[in-house]
């Protein structure tokens, strides 16, 4: 199921980076699939969209250092279909609705 982290980054991102993502990165012990890379307007290319498909451990803050950057920030944003609601506080969670669910659900076939 994807999963769509806000990444907050200690340098911009480059070109070359952002391909590098796009294509994935092979680490000792596996390869990662391709991300989805968004850069947000107005941020100097350090804030960015990552959309992965995997969820190993550390993934996203190994797969930016891979390429010569550093996590600063990190957020998951949307899993799959569900967005993050914006008013649950950093830390909390609620329990999903039936609709939710069934969104998972259905995403997940």
């Amino acid at each position: 199921m994807p999963k769509t982290y806000l990444v907050t980054l200690a340098s911009p991102l480059t070109p070359a980076m952002a391909q590098q993502l796009a294509h994935g990165i092979t680490f000792q012990e596996f390869t990662s699939a391709p991300a989805t890379v968004v850069v947000r307007p107005a941020s100097g290319q350090r804030l960015i969209e990552l959309t992965i498909h995997e969820g190993k451990f550390h993934q996203v803050k190994r797969m930016l250092k891979a390429v010569g950057n550093q996590v600063t920030a990190l957020a998951r944003v949307q899993m799959g279909p569900l967005q993050l609601p914006p008013d649950l506080a950093p830390g909390h969670y609620r329990s999903l609705t039936a609709e939710e669910l069934g969104q998972l659900l259905k995403a997940k076939k």
